[in-house]
């Protein structure tokens, strides 16, 4: 979460027998050290007891019937604050090796990134909609000048210049729809903009 002190779980998959962990988490009622690597960036791991011993569950929620006897987790880092952690766990004992660490850290980069793009995209197409509904409610139209291609015209604006929709205007067309000294007022207004960092 945005204040760095709570994991939420929105979904998991986990095998039949395994308890699932979906929910949302205080990290500091989660184990210290694996909160501790998560921050730094670094690799968790949970290894099997010894015999004998107590249960290497982790500690996350479920009953100790359902919980794993080994993990590996993953923390991902941005601006030096945990943004994320990516963790397999499983209930037979396992002892971990380093290209697991390995391929571990590397999924959880990249889940991160496609997440990051995916979230981007989402944005901007919300952003497209609302432009979308703003032009249409206002009876507006965008237009783009290229310096190489001069303006490059779309059927909202030609609609609105009760031009056909597929004709491509060039900007002299254009500029000679402008009232007398309308022009010249839009020419000033705009280097004024300029001038001022607009």
């Amino acid at each position: 979460e945005p204040d760095g002190e709570a994991l939420v779980i929105a979904h998991d998959w986990s095998a039949p027998g395994m308890t699932g962990l979906s929910g949302r988490y205080r990290l500091s009622e989660l184990q210290p050290e694996m909160v501790g690597c998560w921050r730094e960036g670094a690799i968790a791991r949970i290894d099997p007891p010894a015999p004998g011993g107590s249960s290497g569950a982790l500690a996350v929620g479920g009953n100790a019937a359902g919980r794993a006897c080994a993990a590996l987790s993953a923390g991902v880092v941005r601006d030096r604050a945990l943004v994320g952690t990516l963790f397999i766990q499983t209930l037979a004992p396992r002892i971990w090796g380093e290209d697991q660490e390995e391929t571990l850290r590397f999924a959880a980069e990249r889940i991160w990134a496609a997440l990051g793009r995916t979230r981007a995209e989402a944005r901007l197409c919300e952003s497209e909609a609302r432009l979308r509904l703003a032009l249409d409610a206002g009876r507006m139209a965008v237009w783009q000048i290229e310096p190489e291609h001069g303006i490059r015209s779309n059927r909202d604006l030609n609609r609105m210049l009760g031009m056909p929709e597929d004709i491509e205007l060039s900007l002299a067309e254009i500029n000679k729809l402008y009232l007398p000294g309308e022009l010249a007022r839009i020419r000033r207004t705009a280097q004024a903009a300029l001038k001022r960092g607009e």
